[in-house]
């Protein structure tokens, strides 16, 4: 349904009277779109053996998973998208009739520990065997939001922007908002600025705002609709009054814009035939209902 506003609405929205601004969000640069990988299988001890050592070498990280759970992925060549990406798993992308996978760097599996037995590897898994330079070269540059998990790419930024205006945002979480490397696993510590604090509860000051005048011209848009549909819904019972039709048995649905005949008490074809030549001129769109 097309939006309708009153004169009054389009005037303020025009003018901007409350002279809200929107919050800016810095876009920030990112150069490489994707990464290649290879993946391999490793289904004996000695292939394992090779594995691990080549984990240790380069420094991957494991993400072992219990038989029910885990995916061995196809071996071959992908393409990581780096849209998001995490310090230990990556999202490949479609290419070449290959479809995207949940891709750990190290990724064994293992038996399902029971109340006698903890999970132990089962010998067999993958891992990523080319292209973890590339990705570890490209996660040095790389920070990411402690809060919202905004990731800023080769960026001079020391704190987030992109969820300064969140209402969920509460002080004992501020902290969360300064930038670290994706591979950093430190707690975070130290004050925030008082320019920080500030900003931030400007920004959300800002976007309350916003969102109160969203709903109430979304709460106008829901007044006019109802009254653009009791006139439809008044001019068409008084067409059936003055025809002598009872509109008891008549539902008007506005999200389809039709008048149902028979809703509360199913008309039998008797009752349809006749009621189907009264209606012929009737102004509106109907149906019996099914």
């Amino acid at each position: 349904m097309e939006k309708q506003y009153t004169q009054a609405q389009e005037k303020r929205i025009s003018k901007n009277i409350y002279n809200i601004k929107p919050i800016k969000k810095e876009s920030e640069c990112i150069i490489m779109k994707t990464i290649d990988i290879e993946i391999k299988h490793f289904n004996n001890a000695g292939q394992k053996q090779k594995a691990v050592e080549y984990a240790k070498e380069v420094g991957l990280k494991d993400f072992n998973s219990m038989a029910f759970q885990h995916s061995m992925i196809p071996e071959g060549k992908y393409k990581i998208d780096l849209k998001n990406i995490f310090s230990n798993q990556y999202n490949t992308i479609d290419t070449e009739g290959k479809k995207g996978y949940r891709v750990f760097e190290y990724s064994e599996c293992l038996t399902t520990p029971t109340e006698y037995s903890s999970a132990e590897p089962l010998g067999y898994g993958y891992y990523i065997s080319k292209g973890i330079e590339e990705i570890r070269a490209y996660q040095k540059d790389l920070n990411v939001c402690g809060y919202c998990g905004k990731q800023y790419y080769k960026s001079k930024k020391v704190w987030c922007n992109a969820c300064l205006g969140s209402e969920h945002l509460t002080e004992d979480n501020y902290l969360l908002l300064k930038l670290k490397n994706i591979n950093d696993d430190s707690y975070y510590k130290g004050k925030i600025p008082k320019s920080i604090i500030n900003k931030i509860k400007a920004n959300q000051k800002q976007a309350r705002l916003l969102m109160l005048e969203k709903e109430k011209i979304e709460h106008m848009e829901s007044i006019l609709r109802d009254i653009k549909n009791k006139k439809i819904e008044l001019k068409a019972f008084t067409w059936l009054v003055e025809k002598d039709i009872d509109f008891n048995n008549v539902i008007f649905y506005a999200h389809t814009n039709t008048f149902c005949f028979g809703w509360r008490d199913p008309l039998n074809d008797k009752q349809k035939e006749v009621l189907n030549k009264k209606l012929k001129n009737f102004p509106y769109n109907w149906e019996f209902k099914k």
